[in-house]
């Protein structure tokens, strides 16, 4: 855990850049879910100027229909390869964190994930 506090224009900057990731992974051809919603929770929320880190709880949502992931899982399996959407979440977090111990990402609970990936 980082204990290193951090100035608000830090906080606000990591938000910013994050939120820059989110559009990347939205646009991506590359993942069949896409970030639907992004909420900031925690410490940031108070008026604080040095915080120990930014909370954020992220909704993932599948992009494309049954059929079509139907479609893509058949393809992948035809290919010797298989998808797993929990695999596919954690890589987005990976993603979306960028290896920053400040910030500390949390996903929707249908995922079973809990954060920091």
């Amino acid at each position: 855990m980082n204990r290193t506090r951090i100035h608000r224009a830090t906080a606000d900057r990591l938000i910013k850049e994050l939120l820059a990731r989110v559009n990347g992974v939205n646009d991506s051809v590359d993942y069949l879910h896409r970030v639907s919603e992004v909420w900031v929770f925690g410490s940031y929320l108070s008026k604080r100027t040095r915080l120990g880190d930014v909370d954020l709880w992220i909704k993932l949502d599948l992009a494309v229909d049954d059929e079509e992931l139907k479609a893509y899982c058949t393809d992948l399996a035809d290919m010797g390869f298989s998808w797993n959407r929990f695999d596919e979440a954690r890589e987005i977090l990976h993603v979306l964190r960028n290896k920053n111990s400040c910030l500390h990402i949390w996903v929707s609970p249908r995922y079973g994930a809990k954060r920091n990936y």
